[in-house]
């Protein structure tokens, strides 16, 4: 399967207040789902990616400190996979979980993954867009702590995402509101049957299963957006949407189906180099 074309479709059952293919084929998003709410995930905000020709591609994103978002590295390669699109390519939305009332900044800057390769299953999946400056006000804007404590295999987490709402990944479905999706942490053997080389959830990648929770999984128009863990006092951001689907078909939310997450954690030295924050102001363990 390609990488870009399984983005993540999200069926929510729980509130929470807190894919590899051409890059063509990014234009989708959730499935069914649960509105967080205005201001649900100050965190979170919505990648459109200007293609030329009117075509407009959309990812979503987290954001990490005033001048930078975390997202996907297939989010920000052009349509070779060979190189990097232009900054200005980039239309960050931010502040508010309903696009039309985001505020917007452009990109200025793009740094992909030097380890990033696209190809069907990929460890280094994630880029940051460096951006003008982000009022971060606490309540409709702020930063997300990245999770470095152990993810456990059955743990829940929570996938969120403005992608397709049907399980056919049907573009006309784009979510104009943020969603999100609890998901469960795989075992080793299930996982590996998706990506021989998994080994752990506390690797580079988490893998979720849709047995666990049928009908809740990412899909189309959902890659690079935010999957967090609940912990005290909130939740901090423990990966970023990847890749999924199914192994007959690339319909979403299926209960043979699974979700590949980049650990965030995995990457913290790409992530300093590029923010010049240090590990303690952006972890957060417990």
């Amino acid at each position: 399967m390609n990488l870009l074309s399984s983005f993540l479709c999200l069926t929510l059952t729980a509130a929470l207040s807190a894919s590899a293919a051409p890059i063509n084929d990014l234009n989708k998003r959730i499935i069914g789902g649960y509105l967080l709410g205005s201001h649900g995930a100050p965190y979170a905000v919505k990648i459109a990616i200007d293609m030329g020709n009117n075509e407009i591609l959309s990812c979503g994103g987290s954001i990490l400190t005033k001048n930078h978002i975390l997202t996907a590295a297939h989010c920000v390669v052009d349509d070779a996979g060979t190189g990097v699109l232009k900054p200005s390519q980039f239309t960050i939305g931010y502040g508010d979980s309903l696009i039309k009332n985001q505020k917007t900044v452009q990109g200025t800057k793009v740094f992909m993954h030097p380890g990033f390769k696209q190809q069907k299953v990929n460890a280094n999946d994630l880029a940051i867009i460096q951006v003008p400056d982000i009022s971060l006000d606490g309540k409709s804007a702020r930063a997300i702590s990245i999770f470095t404590g152990s993810i456990d295999e059955g743990q829940m987490l929570v996938a969120m995402g403005w992608g397709t709402t049907k399980t056919d990944n049907d573009p006309d479905s784009l979510s104009d509101e943020l969603k999100a999706a609890l998901v469960h942490v795989g075992d080793k053997k299930s996982c590996q049957k998706f990506d021989p080389q998994y080994q752990s959830s506390n690797g580079n990648k988490v893998c979720a299963l849709n047995k666990f929770s049928p009908g809740n999984s990412t899909c189309k128009g959902d890659s690079g957006s935010a999957v967090v863990i609940k912990g005290p006092g909130g939740y901090y951001l423990a990966g970023l949407v990847s890749q999924g689907g199914r192994r007959v078909n690339s319909n979403c939310g299926t209960p043979d189906g699974y979700s590949l997450f980049t650990r965030i954690s995995s990457h913290l030295d790409f992530i300093a180099s590029v923010t010049g924050a240090d590990n303690s102001t952006l972890t957060k363990s417990y």
